[in-house]
């Protein structure tokens, strides 16, 4: 008789293999115990950081016998499994996202369930210290394992003297990410400002990321005014149930300084949420006639030199398309010098401008800065 319970899908995270305080015995008997058509395992499965101290010191029999238990999921039960990476498995960077029957790697996903989406990622994204000081992140590590060796004591005695269970390491742990997030002030920026100019669909999702990151009232919002650059960052801002106040004729940082200015006044103040290396122009221009707070929302990261990847063996790329300015640079650090491209797609002005400092022949673009619209320019060629 098969006593297993049946459902249709299982999230996992933050097992921690590789951790001695990884629950993996617990975790290979509650999956032996049920059938999944979908097994989620959202990020921290592995604890890259603790094995890659000492690999073969770290890694047990239990681990493996958990990955068994998961393959005979996948053969016996075919059930699909999304691995989520999170921070502590960054080393499955290089792999995603790869795609595979049964298995797919991902940096993120959207699970689809009974005709609602569920956007499924690991929490580091959330985490401003994780996401910007991978060094002070490690070594906080190292003092969360002292902290969990030392709650293990602390406990140890309470039960002894028939006290309930305290985790000093997680009250102290939350402590220490309150005080080092650089974004603490969140919702006093937000309350403070006029208007919140967003240059990029990345730096909307960014804002909102991080409003759910420090439990920011949505009420806030109420008496800001919201401005975008172009039509794509529109339907983002949209999709968060918030119409934007300026959309520009002319969908560039300056276009929207332009068209802002004959809405404001010297007193107003504005916040810019965008990447990290984004054009100056759009701060500049406000500079002249507002208050202005720039935030970095996200940073876009250099490949390395041993990164390059794109050394195909004719010297000419027939075409490629860009989206972005920061696309340009990151797609030519990827190339030997001596390749060209013989046409370029672009989405707008300031990724044309990019890519006339580039090894391109032909530069093609797009009458509006939308994905919809550089679709129309490749296909009309």
């Amino acid at each position: 008789m098969n006593d297993r319970l049946k459902v249709s899908t299982v999230v996992i995270s933050d097992v921690h293999l590789g951790s001695e305080h990884s629950k993996v015995d617990e975790l290979t008997r509650f999956l032996k115990s049920v059938d999944c058509d979908k097994l989620i395992l959202n990020g921290d499965i592995i604890d890259g950081w603790k094995l890659q101290k000492n690999p073969f010191g770290r890694w047990k029999k239990s681990y493996t016998d958990l990955i068994k238990v998961i393959m005979k999921m996948m053969e016996n039960h075919r059930t699909q499994v999304i691995y989520v990476r999170g921070n502590h498995d960054d080393f499955l960077d290089k792999l995603v996202p790869l795609i595979l029957p049964n298995i797919s790697i991902v940096s993120d996903y959207v699970h689809v369930s009974k005709g609602k989406r569920y956007y499924v990622t690991h929490g580091d994204i959330f985490d401003t210290i994780t996401s910007h000081m991978i060094w002070l992140a490690k070594l906080g590590d190292y003092g969360y394992s002292f902290l969990l060796w030392l709650n293990k004591i602390l406990n140890n005695y309470r039960r002894r003297h028939g006290k309930p269970y305290y985790s000093f390491s997680q009250r102290i742990k939350h402590k220490v990410k309150s005080a080092v997030s650089y974004i603490s002030d969140f919702e006093k920026e937000i309350n403070s400002s006029d208007w919140i100019l967003f240059t990029s669909r990345n730096g909307v999702r960014a804002f909102f990321y991080n409003m759910k990151f420090n439990d920011t009232d949505i009420r806030c919002l109420a008496k800001i005014r919201f401005g975008v650059v172009g039509k794509a960052t529109e339907q983002e801002l949209k999709n968060h149930q918030i119409k934007a106040d300026l959309v520009p004729d002319e969908q560039t940082g300056a276009g929207l300084a332009k068209a802002l200015k004959k809405q404001i006044s010297d007193q107003t103040k504005v916040c810019i949420f965008s990447a990290k290396e984004a054009s100056e122009d759009l701060e500049r221009e406000l500079q002249k006639f507002c208050h202005v707070i720039k935030t970095d929302a996200y940073e876009n990261v250099n490949v390395s030199e041993q990164d390059y990847i794109l050394k195909p063996a004719d010297t000419v790329i027939s075409e490629a398309v860009f989206t972005s300015a920061s696309n340009v640079e990151r797609f030519f650090q990827m190339l030997t010098e001596e390749i060209m491209v013989e046409r370029a797609y672009s989405i707008g002005k300031k990724t044309t401008e990019a890519l006339k400092k580039k090894n391109v022949m032909n530069i093609c673009e797009s009458e509006e800065s939308t994905y919809e619209s550089v679709v129309s320019l490749i296909t009309k060629k």
